[in-house]
């Protein structure tokens, strides 16, 4: 059985008590309760000790009236646990105190059954939000949102948001819409710790967004798992990207971006998919762009990894994929070390396998070099580029140099090997 104790006494406080304190420790893993609080609520179906020690026992009808009323009542830069068991909702919770949190006590997703346990909240009518936070510096934690079917999505319409240890699964379209009605933008966004979206993609439109914490997108081969619009800085750090028929990250809106940073991510998906990273979209950049250690395990039928239409100041390497990444003539200042799992698209020459792009012209800082079985014969090359021919001996070419810019220019057989 689980208790609910005071810093200064084994025993269930009062009111009173409780008010007078803010100090206060519940311990357990379930049904018995370890944290500190402004408000407990209690599910219909929770533990006997969290129905016994809670502040506010739910009864499974309309539950986001407790929650809301509590959270309101709580103020601002105050806690409202959840307990374990199914909070029924038949509209949207409400997160609008400032540096409030709302936490549940954790979940676990069991994938054979798809049966949740822990802390859930359940929509049970139509609504457009499940969940939705409106105010700045909010934390939501260690809780689960089933959309069921009949909630649009979860929405996050602060600023300065931490979203941690969430999952998110069954909404209609966004598993989580991260734009402000009021401005357009989220701000800050944090999405950490083993986060799960399932089913449909998340979209966000905020000033800086990290996704990192081992957190988890499965598309069902229906969409998308990530859509961008206008997000100046991204991280996607750490994370597993499946089942999309879309992208796994893709642009919404167009417009410049800079400082984006996509690392040792893990992607599968049986779709077929043209772009696993679509960032092809006209009038669309990215300025400071590292794209590296990143693993795709497909089964299905993928045409790019990577496909950068614009921007500069390009970095890829340590990638493994087997497919290409396409690098687009509005690119500059482009570094793609791709190495034997990959390959090179460069000014439509394809299957270009690894060995350096540092060009110095007018689309690449420093001189592209490849290798490739003949001399280029479309695209467009600055002078001194160099192809080197993908099997070298005694007494044959190495490979061939451009001497004259153009499409494709001039180019000249190097000096036989003299091995």
């Amino acid at each position: 059985m689980g208790k609910i104790t005071h810093t200064t006494a084994g025993r269930k406080l009062t009111q009173a008590e409780y008010e007078a304190d803010g100090s206060h420790q519940i311990e357990g893993d379930g049904t018995d309760i370890v944290r500190s609080a402004t408000t407990i609520i209690a599910a219909s179906d929770a533990p006997a000790a969290w129905l016994t020690g809670a502040d506010v026992v739910c009864d499974g009808t309309a539950d986001e009236v407790e929650i809301n009323a509590a959270i309101v009542a709580s103020g601002t830069g105050q806690t409202t646990l959840l307990s374990p068991g199914t909070f029924k909702t038949s509209d949207e919770v409400v997160m609008n105190q400032g540096g409030g949190v709302l936490k549940g006590t954790g979940w676990h997703y069991h994938t054979s059954t798809g049966v949740v346990t822990g802390t859930q909240i359940q929509c049970q009518e139509t609504m457009t939000n499940s969940v939705k936070i409106s105010a700045e510096e909010c934390q939501i934690k260690d809780l689960w949102i089933d959309g069921n079917s009949k909630a649009t999505q979860f929405k996050n319409e602060g600023f300065y948001t931490t979203i941690s240890h969430v999952g998110s699964v069954n909404h209609t379209t966004y598993s989580l819409y991260g734009i402000s009605a009021a401005s357009g933008y989220t701000g800050v966004l944090d999405i950490t710790d083993r986060c799960m979206f399932l089913y449909k993609p998340i979209r966000i439109k905020a000033t800086a967004t990290t996704i990192d914490g081992q957190c988890y997108f499965n598309g069902d081969l229906a969409t998308n798992c990530i859509i961008l619009d206008m997000v100046p800085c991204f991280n996607l750090i750490g994370c597993t990207l499946e089942s999309f028929s879309g992208s796994a990250v893709t642009f919404g809106e167009v417009g410049a971006r800079f400082g984006m940073n996509i690392i040792g991510n893990y992607l599968e998906t049986a779709g077929t998919v043209t772009n696993v990273f679509n960032f092809a979209a006209a009038s669309t950049s990215i300025d400071g762009f590292n794209f590296t250690g990143n693993y795709l395990a497909a089964a299905g039928t993928i045409t790019n990894f990577l496909n950068l239409l614009n921007g500069s100041s390009v970095l890829a390497e340590g990638n493994h994929s087997k497919k290409p990444i396409f690098i687009g003539t509005g690119v500059t200042s482009a570094e793609v070390l791709v190495g034997d799992w990959g390959s090179v698209s460069y000014n439509s020459l394809t299957g270009l396998t690894y060995l350096k792009i540092i060009e110095s012209g007018t689309r690449f800082t420093g001189i592209p070099e490849f290798h490739y079985a003949t001399a280029p014969t479309v695209g467009t090359w600055p002078v001194r580029s160099k192809v080197w021919d993908t099997v070298m001996a005694a007494g044959t070419i190495p490979g061939w140099i451009c001497t004259t810019a153009g499409t494709p220019g001039t180019w000249k057989e190097m000096p036989p090997l003299s091995i």
